[in-house]
């Protein structure tokens, strides 16, 4: 799993209803800091921005969590007391990832060749997909999605399947 870092400047005199958006692969934690903050932060989030469910133990300048969805936040931010204010809105849009299929384990004689991948090796995601398999030797193309295999050694190939939105799998 990969962190995503975000970060948005938060000045006192903002002006409400500002936001970003960003948009990121399923299976990634997105990470957001508040710069320039001051107080007690207490981050939120929303399917809808209209009903906002407080993060528990969510209070520092950065919050990491895993997308599920597509999902707004924003930071509530009290001093003293002074009324609570709110930071910028941040949207977050999931990506669906593809699912690479590499097939099912081949087992092949000295000097023989198969065929290797699955039927088929790439789904989900947003075709089209580009393929990469590693290692290399022994294959007739690294970038197919079913490539001829005839290693000269016990070899486990790896698939990662990355679909035209960017999003990737192995």
């Amino acid at each position: 799993m990969k962190k995503i870092y975000f970060s948005f400047a938060f000045f006192f005199f903002c002006i409400s209803g500002l936001y970003s958006q960003t948009t990121v692969c399923s299976g990634n934690d997105v990470c957001l800091t508040l710069t320039g903050v001051r107080g007690n932060i207490q981050w939120q989030s929303s399917s809808n921005m209209i009903s906002w469910t407080i993060l528990s133990g969510a209070t520092n300048d950065t919050l990491c969590t895993a997308i599920t969805g597509h999902t707004w936040f924003r930071a509530q931010i009290s001093e003293g007391t002074c009324q609570s204010f709110y930071s910028d809105t941040t949207e977050i849009v999931l990506r669906p990832s593809p699912v690479a299929n590499a097939g099912p384990d081949t087992y092949i004689c000295l000097n023989a060749s198969a065929t290797i991948g699955g039927s088929p090796s790439a789904s989900g995601g947003v075709p089209p997909y580009t393929y990469n398999w590693t290692p290399g030797p022994g294959l007739s193309s690294t970038t197919i999605a079913n490539p001829v295999a005839g290693p000269t050694v016990t070899t486990t190939y790896i698939l990662t399947v990355t679909d035209s939105n960017g999003c990737a799998s192995r």
